[in-house]
């Protein structure tokens, strides 16, 4: 296991929307579900996954959801402090749902309704990660920081997800969907 520097990476993930409070939800990071990162020449992938307990000891009790990354205070479109923000880890990743107060955040719900964005994405400090060099892996097993989660017009996990609809609603459709493809897969896997 490899130690790492306090160097923020950023990573992209799915979204939900409800329209009486302006409140999206989703799923800003997925565990053990590895991601493409980049395709070399050759066309060798090399992939990137969250290890379950990577965000074990994370102090996440400030933690803003912005959009893009924006490094802008104004683009901070929620926040864990002030309970405009809430996250939950779970046995397959981070959830959140957010109220959106401000100006921009009432744009980025309408883009979130209109499905223009999809995605999320999250900005991190590895404190240490291991790398599997048969399968092309980079595996993060501990997470110093969560710096933000963030909506984001292009995600690198393409399993996040942000909905404007009911956190609660959106959780029941996202297992839906979950049974839904695992039952996809075990028919075409019969076939």
């Amino acid at each position: 296991m490899e130690k790492k520097t306090s160097k923020i990476e950023t990573r992209s993930l799915e979204l939900h929307h409800d329209d009486n409070s302006k409140r999206v939800s989703g799923c800003a990071i997925v565990f053990n579900s590895p991601a493409v990162l980049y395709v070399d020449r050759w066309g060798n992938e090399y992939r990137e996954q969250i290890d379950a307990h990577a965000l074990d000891d994370c102090d996440l009790s400030d933690v803003p959801l912005k959009y893009n990354h924006s490094q802008d205070k104004a683009a901070i479109l929620a926040r864990v402090r002030d309970k405009s923000l809430k996250i939950e880890i779970r046995d397959d990743g981070l959830y959140f749902s957010a109220e959106l107060r401000t100006n921009l955040g009432a744009d980025v719900y309408s883009a979130v309704v209109s499905q223009d964005i999809k995605g999320c994405s999250f900005g991190f400090a590895v404190e240490s990660d291991e790398w599997d060099e048969e399968t092309r892996t980079r595996t993060i097993k501990k997470i110093s920081r969560l710096t933000d989660i963030s909506i984001v017009d292009n995600p690198a996990y393409p399993q996040t997800n942000v909905e404007a609809r009911d956190y609660y609603k959106a959780i029941e459709a996202m297992k839906q969907k979950e049974k839904d493809e695992r039952e996809r897969l075990l028919i075409l896997a019969s076939i």
